[in-house]
């Protein structure tokens, strides 16, 4: 397995996803490659902010309202 190839499975590694084939061949990769335990941390350490962040903001009234009269004018457009 190359790093590239180990790279395109984290997420599915990190979402306990992973195919057990696929899990075994990245186990052990990661194993014997220091680069990629280091980007696996920072990926997850990542994707954690983005989830804590996801939860914590709330979109601002006025948003959620301009947001909607686009989609609406979006979805009128498309059914022309």
């Amino acid at each position: 397995m190359t790093c590239r190839d180990a790279v395109s499975l984290l997420g599915e590694y990190l979402e306990l996803t992973l195919a057990p084939k696929d899990l075994a061949r990245l186990t052990l990769h990661l194993a014997g490659c220091r680069p990629c335990r280091v980007y696996l941390r920072t990926y997850g350490e990542t994707s954690q902010l983005l989830r804590d962040s996801a939860t914590t903001v709330q979109m601002p009234e006025e948003a959620k309202r301009r947001l909607r009269v686009f989609l609406v004018e979006m979805l009128s457009k498309d059914s022309r």
